[in-house]
């Protein structure tokens, strides 16, 4: 089902992060998945000349340092990165980190889902949207279990 889509997740959290490995391994064992624990780590691996970039990247907000949104800002504003399928995932359902994130230009939002299921769910979808998809969509899509 997966040909080697490659996924990024930047979370402090450690256990979101084991989770969520677990999870894509298991959803779609051929995704090629990079973990990293903050912000200035993920940029400094994109800044590498020859760094492979993802084609989704699920996002965290609520970071120590840079926070998911400066982040998405800075990808968005670069030439070399505003193409990258941004998915913001995070604990908050407010619906000004929602529009927040619209207006920075990610492309999906994600509530982080309390089950596996859930998780599944959100996986899904945002790889048929984002990655199986001849036409992404126009609008940001607001994932949830």
């Amino acid at each position: 089902m997966c040909s080697y889509r490659n996924v990024m997740l930047v979370d402090d959290d450690e256990d979101d992060r084991f989770v969520f490995k677990n999870t894509i391994n298991e959803v779609y064992p051929n995704a090629i998945f990079n973990e990293f624990e903050n912000a200035d780590e993920f940029i400094s691996f994109l800044e590498f000349e020859n760094a492979m970039l993802p084609e989704l990247l699920f996002l965290d907000i609520n970071m120590p340092v840079k926070n998911g949104f400066q982040v998405l800002k800075t990808l968005k504003r670069d030439e070399r990165f505003r193409n990258i399928n941004v998915v913001m995932f995070s604990t908050s359902s407010l619906k000004d980190d929602m529009e927040i994130a619209r207006k920075l230009g990610a492309d999906g939002y994600a509530v982080k889902p309390c089950t596996f299921e859930g998780l599944q769910n959100v996986l899904n979808v945002a790889f048929k949207s984002f990655l199986f998809s001849e036409k992404p969509p126009k609008n940001i899509i607001i994932l949830h279990d």
